[in-house]
């Protein structure tokens, strides 16, 4: 667990089986990236972010020669193939894609994503309560930085409805 006005700077790497959550005034500058953790394995392997969580892309990490090479690969801040993830609370942005198996969006959580939002899973993508989001590409172009070339993303309109 990660709380309490902290800041997170570089690549967070998460091994699975894990349930980590980011809560309360929480500053990422960088990435999360995960061990992939196979399909339908939810219950065991958990990403919760919550309470006023800031979300940076790599660009803003500080220009020393510990971040150089990271600060190359802007475009992604969540890779977490496996994972279900949950937003509570509030944040304004998210600078870079995220990719998950499973997103649940609850209460007030909601802001912009600079980025795209990639459900990987069979399970449904959830928002519940005020949640909202603004899905903005215009910051990135082309693939996102941890993707490889072809992707093939494939939209079953039958599986949403727009408002």
């Amino acid at each position: 667990d990660f709380s309490g006005n902290i800041t997170i700077k570089g690549v967070i790497y998460i091994e699975s089986p894990n349930d980590v959550q980011f809560t309360g005034n929480v500053d990422i500058q960088g990435v999360i990236v995960t061990e992939d953790a196979g399909d339908n394995n939810y219950d065991s392997n958990k990403i919760k972010l919550s309470g006023n969580t800031d979300i940076q892309g790599v660009e803003s990490l500080p220009d020393t020669p510990e971040f150089t090479e990271l600060k190359a690969m802007p475009g992604s801040f969540l890779l977490a193939p496996g994972f279900s993830v949950e937003l509570d609370g509030n944040f304004g942005t998210v600078n870079g894609t995220m990719a998950a198996d499973e997103f649940k969006w609850n209460g007030n959580a909601g802001g912009t994503i600079h980025g795209q939002v990639i459900c990987y899973g069979d399970e449904d993508f959830e928002m519940i309560g005020n949640a909202e989001i603004v899905i903005d590409q215009s910051t990135y172009s082309g693939i996102p930085s941890g993707f490889s070339v072809p992707v093939k993303l494939q939209a079953d309109v039958s599986t949403y409805t727009e408002h």
